[in-house]
């Protein structure tokens, strides 16, 4: 019964977590942890109590959730007072110099805010653990990439619904940034395009997969294969190709060129991953792919006037960008271990700022490079364990597709969203957003799970699933 309304209430966190403005508000993520330590405690409790109720056994993440505690709790440490003073952060000896200010140092700079991203990074981690344990059961697994998909066409939906009735509000509030480009429920169009993306290969993948059963045994070299195959055709092809076009159309809207790129690079490391099943043919993997990529192109001419004019615009942006990455790198050698603390960047930036860049009005509230703006907040140790965590869930997702006979291609989407977020992850700060950070979690965590044939995953018999059908399933 517990088990049941935990899962319920992590499907309604995965329908509703783009709806706040990508969640990336202080009451909306607050709210999320809340959430997600509400989940956990009667899940954790129910394990400890009955280790046969875990899905997922721990020796198949233990690695994954060593690197990553050890990162969570490096988080906590920066942001605690009383440490050695050689640890602070210069800045607080210098405010301590100041007559009359006796502060405690810490290693973070800003040591509210780096509690506000430990707190972030925890339920990000509660997300996928959760993801894992649900996903490994078949049927809770496919539910949850559904819920996925259907609530980014949803919020794709809405975002289309906006853009062509003059584009002026996000929700029942007037619009402030991007005027001109598609951004749905969330500020930035980049970042809704990133979570459409992950959205985007979910449908994808379960694309490929009904095409899959629907040609298996049949030749489509002669007519009557192609009206064998046209007759087999149902209502989850129909929709898979509704939702997936909605959300295809509204990125296309966004002109979000960054998520553009980290979107086929994301189908590229799905179709390789899938191209490992023994139930797909390498061949067939091309065709599609050389396929798809026309369809892309086609869609581009057809509606890409405002990518393209983004796209003249690279030279000057990408100036900026390569002089905060410089800007970055710098502050990140002044403290290459201990890092400055989560949200610490914007006010670290301002004192290193090049001259070149005071003309601009823009204030550079993140790097535009996760992987440098972590590596300054975090330390490099962080930041390399991080990235080898990675590497090995790609791997994870390698193999599960080579050995899975059963939702072979679920391992696929997992690959294909890590490669996406980790592409787009070079341009913009999209991982930051929590809606985008925990859907890819979630993704994540599902694809680890169903990555193990079940009796691997647990050494047990998979019993009749009750639980709620995904469609057409």
């Amino acid at each position: 019964m517990i088990q049941r309304i935990v899962y319920t209430l992590l499907l309604l966190v995965l329908a509703l977590v783009a709806v706040p403005f990508g969640a990336n508000r202080m009451w909306a993520w607050g709210l999320l942890a809340v959430l997600v330590g509400t989940m956990l405690l009667p899940m954790a409790a129910a394990a400890f109590l009955r280790p046969g109720t875990l899905t997922v056994a721990w020796n198949h993440y233990r690695w994954l959730a060593t690197g990553y505690l050890l990162v969570l709790a490096w988080m906590i440490v920066q942001a605690l007072p009383g440490l050695p003073e050689f640890l602070h952060h210069p800045v607080w000896r210098q405010a301590s110099a100041a007559p009359g200010q006796a502060l405690p140092g810490t290693i973070a700079v800003n040591p509210a805010a780096a509690a506000g991203e430990t707190a972030k990074f925890a339920a990000y981690g509660g997300i996928f653990w959760l993801a894992l344990q649900f996903g490994g059961h078949d049927a809770r697994a496919r539910v949850m990439l559904w819920v996925i998909l259907l609530a980014a066409a949803v919020n794709a939906l809405y975002g289309l619904a906006v853009y062509f009735s003059g584009n002026a509000t996000i929700l029942w509030f007037p619009k402030w940034a991007f005027p001109e480009f598609l951004s749905s429920t969330f500020v930035n169009r980049n970042h809704f395009a990133t979570y459409a993306a992950l959205a985007l290969l979910i449908g994808f993948g379960l694309l490929v997969e009904e095409l899959r059963r629907i040609s298996a045994g049949i030749s489509l070299r002669s007519i009557a294969g192609i009206l064998r195959a046209t007759e087999a055709l149902d209502f989850r092809l129909y929709l898979l190709l509704g939702l997936i076009g909605m959300i295809a159309l509204a990125m296309v809207f966004t002109a979000s060129r960054g998520a553009m790129v980290a979107t086929a690079g994301g189908v590229i490391g799905f179709l390789l991953c899938a191209s490992r099943s023994s139930k797909v043919s390498g061949l067939r993997i091309l065709r599609f792919g050389a396929a798809l990529a026309l369809g892309g192109v086609a869609v581009l001419a057809l509606t890409g006037d405002k990518l393209a004019s983004r796209i003249e615009a690279i030279a000057f942006h990408s100036s900026s960008r390569l002089n905060v990455f410089e800007a970055t790198m710098q502050l990140i050698l002044e403290r290459p271990f201990l890092g400055i603390g989560g949200g610490g960047f914007e006010g670290m930036f301002h004192s290193v700022r090049p001259d070149q860049m005071n003309a601009e009005s823009a204030i550079y509230a993140h790097a535009h490079n996760t992987y440098l703006e972590f590596g300054l907040e975090h330390g490099l140790p962080a930041l390399m364990i991080m990235l080898v965590l990675s590497a090995l869930l790609v791997l994870v997702f390698l193999r599960g597709a080579a050995r899975r006979k059963r939702n072979d291609l679920i391992p696929a989407i997992g690959a294909g969203a890590t490669v996406l977020v980790a592409m787009h992850a070079f341009v913009d700060f999209s991982l930051e957003i929590p809606a985008v950070a925990v859907t890819y979690v979630a993704i994540a965590g599902v694809c680890f799970a169903q990555s193990f044939p079940h009796r691997v995953r647990t050494g047990t018999q998979e019993a009749p699933s009750e639980d709620i059908k995904a469609p057409g399933s």
